[in-house]
């Protein structure tokens, strides 16, 4: 009898443990997203005192993530050229991103992109209450890792993206960037 209940608590201490082990199997994989979330679509813009304006356009399947200015109404970016990814299941290099499925504990949706080939970078987009004004904004962070997954850098300031209607006349009007005609 001493013998079956010694047998049967091993085997269960062996299910119980095995069962958290795959747990944590499971909690630690990311899992991505089918597509960008409607709240986070559309073309935001911040301005970015270092290199002008900062643009980021998403759509279901698409994302694009540039700096530069309007010159005469057009965009014109200076930095990635204006370059656009699709969503992927992998990473590659100027061609696709990942979306995370779920928000993070703290509402983000994790976008990661690789610009160059040394580098990706993990921004972080959250829709929300601009901390200055009372109206809806883009939050966003970005940290670049090296190919290794080793953490780098971050951005100086978390950016506050907004959508204009006519963001050439906007950013001409308020700051005297760029040219509208």
């Amino acid at each position: 009898m001493k013998k079956t209940w010694i047998v049967a608590a091993t085997l269960m201490s062996f299910g119980v443990l095995g069962g958290l082990g795959q747990t944590q199997t499971a909690s630690a994989a990311t899992k991505l997203g089918t597509s960008v979330p409607k709240s986070l679509r559309g073309t935001w813009y911040d301005l970015n005192s270092q290199m002008g304006i900062m643009r980021v356009k998403m759509t279901a399947k698409t994302y694009s993530i540039s700096t530069g200015f309007f010159i005469k109404g057009k965009w014109t970016p200076n930095w990635n050229g204006g370059r656009t990814y699709k969503l992927g299941k992998k990473v590659k290099l100027h061609k696709t991103f990942t979306i995370s499925a779920k928000n993070n504990k703290r509402g983000y949706r994790t976008i990661t992109v690789r610009h160059y080939n040394y580098s990706y970078v993990k921004s972080q987009y959250k829709l929300t209450k601009s901390r200055w004004h009372q109206t809806q904004v883009l939050d966003h962070k970005a940290r670049v890792y090296s190919n290794k997954g080793q953490f780098e850098t971050t951005d100086s300031y978390p950016s506050e993206l907004v959508q204009h209607s006519n963001p050439a006349k906007y950013f001409y009007d308020e700051f005297g960037i760029g040219s509208v005609d």
